[in-house]
């Protein structure tokens, strides 16, 4: 995990509840998924929103680490 982070970074994550990183990593999943669909809507400007919505669901569930 702290492949590339700052020792500052490391230190300040260490410090923080485990709340407080859950609460962050899920606002990052959601930049991410907002960004996904920007670029969606971007590269497919006639979709529907119910089908940019499918295929974000499609990236979400086929996501490889």
């Amino acid at each position: 995990m702290s492949e590339g982070l700052h020792p500052a970074q490391i230190t300040a994550y260490r410090k923080m509840t485990p709340a407080r990183r859950l609460e962050l990593g899920m606002a990052f999943i959601e930049q991410i998924r907002e960004v996904r669909a920007a670029m969606l809507r971007f590269e497919h400007p006639d979709w529907t929103p119910a089908e940019v919505a499918r295929a974000l669901r499609e990236f979400v569930l086929h996501a490889r680490s």
